[in-house]
């Protein structure tokens, strides 16, 4: 009796913790995809206007100094979002494995970690 006690207490605590795991996958996915989303709409609604307006140099010359590697950021963070969606199986999530998808994820960081 007192180790099916024990193996009840254990599958709760797997439960929990699956449950956690999870809300934590499901916002680093959405976080990444705000992010995404905003410098998105900064190059494309603010940074690429600017650039093909009739402005002048001296606002041009600017954009490194306001703008510095948003674009780049933009594409690394685009690839990371992915990568990111390509690990988490979206419409599968509630079934997925949790410690597999954690451990897929740490891996794309590690890997992206150079261009973060």
């Amino acid at each position: 009796n007192n180790n099916n006690n024990n193996n009840n207490n254990n599958n709760n605590r797997n439960k929990e913790d699956d449950h956690q795991r999870l809300m934590i996958i499901k916002e680093i996915l959405q976080s990444e995809a705000d992010y995404v989303d905003q410098i998105s709409d900064c190059v494309n609604k603010f940074l690429l206007p600017l650039r093909n307006s009739n402005l002048g140099d001296h606002i041009c010359k600017s954009f490194p100094v306001v703008f510095c590697n948003i674009e780049l950021i933009l594409s690394v963070n685009t690839s990371l979002l992915e990568e990111l969606k390509q690990a988490i199986d979206i419409e599968n999530i509630e079934n997925n494995d949790t410690c597999k998808m954690a451990i897929d994820i740490a891996l794309i960081f590690l890997n992206k970690s150079d261009n973060l």
